[in-house]
């Protein structure tokens, strides 16, 4: 595959051999250099689309979410909540498509599941994170875990996983990056 995103994802533990074909990185790279505003941005990203898909192994978490149901976890960085599906629906595709067929997300129905995947993880991303980077001039990695995830999940393991990768991509990116996850 020879990409930044597979070097990247090689120096982390969630590196599969089957999980990233040469397409799919593709896709995913274009997607999230079209997305992101700098360099910092796109290694925080990358991050949490690695960590939260297992290596993009996972497009869908329904084990832990059932209070969600049918609306759990979907996507690289997962959708949750029917709200949520409705306003993606309406921002990505102006019809009701992933109300009425939540699964889309995680499958994509008559488009590749990569695209449908990165759609809704693109849109959490955007509605989420963005908003916070135009807003402050200092954005910590801890408030951007805080924004996409919230209080309920910011145990130290987690969040010492998601920063140590996120290091990684910033290394492979040229940047250098606080020794914690609050600078």
């Amino acid at each position: 595959m020879g990409t930044i995103l597979e070097a990247i994802l090689k120096a982390t533990k969630y590196y599969y051999d089957t999980s990233l074909d040469e397409p799919k990185a593709k896709e995913i790279v274009e997607r999230i250099n079209f997305t992101v505003r700098d360099r910092n941005e796109a290694a925080m990203l990358i991050a949490f689309l690695i960590v939260e898909s297992d290596g993009f192994t996972w497009t869908e978490n329904d084990s832990v979410e059932s209070f969600f149901s049918p609306y759990h976890g979907r996507g690289y960085i997962k959708l949750r909540c029917g709200s949520n599906y409705n306003d993606a629906s309406r921002d990505l595709y102006e019809d009701d498509r992933l109300l009425k067929t939540p699964d889309f997300v995680a499958t994509g129905a008559t488009f590749p599941a990569v695209t449908s995947c990165l759609d809704a993880s693109l849109w959490v991303w955007k509605k989420r994170v963005q908003p916070l980077l135009a807003r402050l001039p200092l954005v910590t990695f801890y408030m951007v875990m805080k924004a996409l995830i919230g209080e309920g999940d910011k145990d130290s393991v987690s969040l010492k996983e998601r920063y140590d990768v996120y290091v990684i991509a910033a290394k492979h990116l040229g940047l250098t990056v606080g020794l914690t996850p609050m600078q």
